[in-house]
């Protein structure tokens, strides 16, 4: 499998790159937007024709050598380290986001589903964190404060 980069699939308003994934035979191929960071598009925004070009197990082979300098001593316990990054990524953004799962699954590519499926939901500690702060915020606001949206009709009897 082959992961290609092209300057045309610049979205430059997102600072973004389409990236496909070439499909090997009888499956079609891949498309995934990209956000970079504004030092790695600030660095490529102005190249024109192919980014990149990579081959599936030379980035395998970068992940694991990535890997094993963060984490050699569990290398041989977790033996497929593209999949460890993709779970901390998924952790990570779903913490981060109040578990939010439609925006990290947009992120990573995954369904709502498979998300929740292979990456879980939050643990009793966070909820109850979440609702120690929340839950405050939501009393100290009354109806006259709410914003509610012009399509939802209101009834005060």
């Amino acid at each position: 499998m082959r992961i290609e980069a092209d300057s045309q699939y610049f979205d430059h308003d997102d600072k973004a790159i389409w990236v496909f994934e070439k499909a090997s035979k009888g499956k079609p191929k891949k498309k995934v937007k990209k956000y970079l960071t504004n030092d790695i598009y600030d660095e490529i925004k102005e190249r024109k024709g192919k980014i990149f070009t990579i081959e599936a197990d030379v980035l395998n082979g970068l992940l694991r050598e990535a890997y094993e300098a963060v984490v050699p001593d569990t290398n041989k316990v977790i033996p497929m380290p593209f999949h460890f990054w993709r779970h901390c990524f998924a952790q990570d953004m779903l913490r981060a986001s109040g578990w939010n799962y439609a925006l990290v699954a947009s992120m990573g590519n995954w369904s709502v589903e498979a998300l929740t499926k292979y990456y879980g939901s939050p643990n009793e500690k966070d909820v109850r964190a979440f609702v120690k702060e929340t839950l405050p915020k939501l009393e100290a606001q009354t109806i006259e404060e709410a914003t509610i949206p012009d399509h939802i009709p209101m009834v005060i009897a």
